[in-house]
């Protein structure tokens, strides 16, 4: 799943599209009356909740990794390994 979609899918009025998701302001603009049921976010607040999106799994981890607990452990608990 692209980011875009993680960051419009909160949106409870968002209805979805098709194709590719915009990786430009132009590309949204174009396609952004079709996707909400009203008034679409603007690019800037999507692109700046895409610009500070941090993956649960990885805030998660470090979470874990900061109470104590090794990689190994972490991983045991949740499955995911960093790269």
């Amino acid at each position: 799943m692209a980011l875009f979609d993680k960051i419009v899918q909160q949106n409870e009025k968002f209805k979805g599209y098709t194709g590719n998701p915009p990786s430009s302001e132009s590309e949204y603009n174009a396609m952004k009356a079709n996707m909400f049921e009203s008034t679409p976010p603007t690019w800037t607040t999507i692109k700046s909740a895409m610009d500070s999106y941090v993956d649960p799994k990885v805030s998660g981890n470090k979470k874990l990794l900061d109470l104590g607990l090794s990689q190994e452990e972490a991983t045991a608990l949740t499955g995911y390994a960093p790269s």
